[in-house]
């Protein structure tokens, strides 16, 4: 027999605005155990006095200090051969040192509907494990290199196939002391529809790997060299009244804040001006680490626009208008220098005058940047630009986006020669084949 106590969850009850979590919890146990006698439960159920002390549990608890959580690897390219589990800890004992590998975090309870269940892990220890795993002993890369088509090695002949060849590395690996070696970190997250079935239940994982780890191993989904870093939150801000642009901003918000608190820890860790990190590889050599964000890697454009603060239906990597996209003229880039900037002096500008979020926002659009009166996550981050850090998205924008457009459109032009029915309905675009209709393309490079 052991007795129970509900340590702490008054507490977590009160911070999380639910003052009955205890007898929840109590009730809880009390179904799952099924050994109290039925009077003791009855009186328990219908009382609503939070001091009410609590009948003690007399049976053996177990409890588990970690759980198995399943996903699929970002890169997965064969179904259910994908999927991976990865195991979350919380203890306070973990070979010699306390353990948490999830929190319970409130991102701003002074907003009318904006909490959220955040689990995340350290990621100087999701790297640190990385970095550590024998099995990529012999194949990290520690330093960078340029690479050449031939003997003149000229920038114009530069080639590039790694993230060690790339000019990020090779550029940063100067700032950093002698001695220190570089962990460029790629970041991945996309918000993912689990199932249409138990209430269309969604997860929104972030994943993190290196680019120390060759390409052609990193996307293998067996090699196991993507963590699974963060659960972001999937709750939808309570509305209580809200406008969609405020419950829109909201939503904004929740993902920088809790990003913010996700990769916190890698500004400090990656700062040129300090120590970096001591970390063990695989073959037990001791390397002094400065982890920088390197790549962040979304699922498809309007997550690029949420994570750069861009205006949707702009480019997220320089500064054409939505309406002058065909020109094949380059552009200024976007910095995040100038993107904070603007952020910044609307948010200034705005707490004089007394505004809050929501005029914020409409100001910065007007510069096609959507800010608001919150900072970005990737503030603060040295040597970095989140504007470059962008990937391409290959799938929606290449295979998905030019060239289905360019089988589609083929398809309708032998359609429209070939006499179809100048009515009926187009499979791609929704719209009305016509005869005279002039189609054209333009795919800007």
């Amino acid at each position: 027999m052991a007795d129970m106590k509900l340590a702490k969850t008054r507490e977590l009850g009160l911070h999380i605005n639910q003052p009955h979590l205890e007898q929840l919890t109590w009730e809880f146990l009390r179904d799952q155990l099924d050994s109290l006698s039925a009077d003791s439960a009855s009186s328990m159920s219908h009382s609503n006095d939070s001091d009410t002390e609590l009948p003690l549990i007399p049976s053996k608890i177990n409890v588990y200090h970690s759980a198995v959580a399943g996903f699929y690897a970002p890169s997965d390219q064969s179904g259910t051969r994908g999927m991976k589990k990865e195991r979350i800890r919380s203890t306070p004992s973990w070979y010699g040192a306390e353990r948490r590998d999830c929190v319970l975090a409130t991102i701003n309870d002074s907003k009318q509907g904006f909490q959220a269940l955040i689990r995340h892990r350290d990621p100087i220890a999701a790297i640190n494990a990385l970095w550590g795993d024998p099995a990529f002993a012999n194949e990290l890369v520690y330093r960078p290199s340029k690479m050449f088509c031939n003997a003149n090695q000229t920038e114009d002949e530069r080639m590039v196939s790694e993230m060690w060849t790339g000019g990020f590395w090779n550029a940063a690996q100067h700032k950093i002391p002698v001695g220190g070696t570089i962990a460029p970190v790629i970041i991945a997250s996309d918000k993912t529809q689990l199932t249409n079935f138990s209430g269309s239940k969604a997860a929104y994982p972030v994943y993190l790997t290196l680019g120390n780890i060759p390409k052609g191993l990193r996307r293998k989904p067996g090699a196991r060299a993507c963590v699974l870093l963060a659960y972001l939150s999937v709750d939808k801000p309570a509305k209580n009244g809200l406008s969609k642009t405020v419950l829109k901003l909201r939503n904004y918000e929740l993902f920088h804040c809790s990003m913010t608190m996700v990769l916190d820890p890698l500004k400090m860790a990656g700062d040129p001006g300090g120590k970096g990190v001591e970390m063990v590889g695989g073959d037990g050599a001791v390397w002094r680490v400065y982890p920088l964000l390197a790549t962040y890697t979304v699922a498809d454009y309007p997550k690029q626009c949420l994570v750069t603060c861009t205006k949707y239906g702009t480019c997220p990597k320089c500064r054409v208008s939505a309406w002058e996209l065909e020109i094949p003229s380059a552009s200024l880039p976007r910095t995040q220098a100038w993107t904070h900037q603007i952020i910044d002096n609307v948010w200034e500008e705005m707490r004089i005058r007394g505004k809050g979020g929501k005029a914020a926002h409409k100001q910065t659009m007007e510069d096609d940047v959507a800010g608001g009166d919150y900072e970005p996550f990737w503030v603060g981050f040295p040597l970095t630009d989140i504007h470059r850090c962008i990937a391409p998205d290959v799938l929606h924008q290449l295979f998905q986006g030019v060239f289905n457009l360019k089988t589609n459109v083929m398809s309708l032009l032998t359609r429209i020669q070939y006499g179809a029915d100048p009515y009926s309905e187009c499979p791609y675009t929704g719209f009305p084949y016509s005869r005279h209709a002039t189609i054209s393309t333009y795919v800007q490079q």
